[in-house]
């Protein structure tokens, strides 16, 4: 049964039961009055003017009665237009509820939009917490793979690799510091490097920049990019710069990333120096700065295994200051020592471009010539064994000057072997001295 219909079929059996104890004279009418008051109301719950309607309409039946049953009637009516304000009350307390209902339902939809806001805020701010740990752990990685290495072309081809490939990223470039001069190192992008190093002469404002910062672009950027500096120091000394181009809603992360990053770099730069000190030192003469003799024959052994891959040859110059116990007895081993130093000097004057050049002994030199002919060595010889004869010291007031023997032999006509080799330009060597010295000798191994 329909919900509105159950209530009139109750108020009908209600009616039904005044109308009969009721006299029958006026029970119909106050049954039928009682009647649409009711429904009148019961339908103020939708209509509050229809209360109004049948409780009008009830009293103007029941007005018919009024002489006759006027105490009843009276009440009748009475009742009638008292319950007209019920609905009216009702549909008061239904808009304040509603009203009031409608300002809870205002700030809790405020207060769900302030929570999804406060969600989506932490939801990006946990993002950039994630994207920040996942660059600082690539950092990280990369820090860790540069303290594996020990080889200058190993670590900077580490720094360039794990730069550029970094997020916005468009070049990169390395500087070394050594005795107050700016050194390149490596650069992505190497037709830049001419235009970096004259920036780098244009700003001397970097020997005492200390912290990671955004700085002027060089000429070749354009305007949408940004140029990041980050110095390379440990304590006090500066090894090094590292130059980042980036686009520019970038510069601020590469400023952040260098604060981080750049203290590795620069414990990996401290370290690949102090390496290359030692292997220098292990490699080279303290006094002369030439090849060790150790050191020397390994290359050489390394150069004879390429030759012979290669089916070229080489030439060796082995070369002897005369008399030169006579300098360190007259003048002594101090002035020897400078001799030896200006010699050296001028061994790597005239070397060419791939040469190895080292100190054989304590006043013999050994010279490496690759992919030469007899002419170049002999040429060679002969310009160290002028510039030597011409250069002149002083000391104690004294002028003097030395000379030097040279013996040459070659690869692969005088010898296969290290040994055989060395031999043979000694056997020229020594043959220089029998001839009086001051002077270049090719090894001929019909004379013996």
């Amino acid at each position: 049964m329909d919900n509105r219909l159950f209530p009139l079929f109750i108020i009908a059996a209600v009616l039904g039961g005044i109308y009969y104890f009721m006299p029958e004279s006026i029970g119909m009418m106050i049954a039928w009055s009682y009647f649409i008051m009711l429904s009148g109301l019961y339908y103020g719950k939708w209509i509050k003017e229809s209360a109004i309607v049948g409780s009008l309409l009830a009293s103007f039946v029941i007005f018919r009665y009024m002489d006759e049953y006027t105490f009843i009637c009276a009440v009748s009516v009475a009742l009638f237009l008292s319950v007209i304000p019920i609905p009216y009350y009702f549909f008061y307390k239904t808009e304040k509820e509603e009203k009031e209902l409608a300002e809870k339902n205002s700030r809790l939809k405020e207060k769900y939009v302030n929570i999804l806001a406060d969600h989506s805020y932490a939801l990006e701010e946990r993002q950039n917490y994630e994207n920040s740990i996942e660059r600082i752990m690539q950092l990280y990685i990369i820090g860790r793979d540069l303290s594996k290495n020990v080889f200058i072309e190993d670590y900077t081809a580490t720094i360039l690799r794990a730069i550029t490939n970094r997020t916005g990223v468009m070049s990169v470039g390395m500087f070394k510091r050594k005795k107050g001069e700016w050194i390149p190192l490596v650069f992505s992008k190497p037709h830049q490097k001419s235009e970096w190093i004259r920036y780098m002469a244009d700003n001397k404002q970097f020997e005492n920049e200390h912290e990671c910062a955004v700085v002027n672009n060089p000429s070749f950027c354009s305007f949408q990019e940004s140029t990041v500096f980050w110095p390379l120091k440990i304590e006090n000394e500066l090894l090094g710069c590292l130059f980042i181009v980036a686009e520019r809603v970038y510069s601020s992360r590469y400023v952040e990333e260098g604060a981080i990053f750049g203290p590795q770099i620069s414990l990996g730069a401290k370290r690949v120096n102090l390496f290359a000190e030692i292997s220098e030192r292990s490699r080279n003469d303290g006094l002369t700065g030439l090849y060790l003799k150790r050191y020397f024959m390994e290359r050489l052994e390394s150069e004879i295994q390429r030759e012979k891959r290669y089916s070229g040859g080489f030439y060796i110059i082995m070369l002897d200051i005369d008399h030169f116990k006579n300098v360190n007895d007259k003048y002594g081993h101090l002035t020897g020592d400078k001799v030896l130093c200006a010699i050296a000097k001028i061994l790597v004057d005239c070397a060419r471009s791939g040469d190895l050049i080292g100190r054989y002994g304590g006043e013999e030199f050994i010279i490496f010539m690759p992919m030469a002919t007899q002419y170049e060595a002999r040429s060679a010889a002969e310009e160290i064994n002028a510039l030597v004869g011409n250069k002149k010291y002083k000391e104690d007031g004294k002028t003097f000057s030395v000379t030097i023997s040279a013996g040459i032999s070659s690869y692969p006509k005088d010898g296969k072997t290290i040994e055989q080799i060395i031999n043979a330009a000694d056997k020229a060597l020594y043959k220089a001295k029998q001839e009086g010295r001051n002077r270049v000798v090719l090894y001929d191994k019909s004379e013996e």
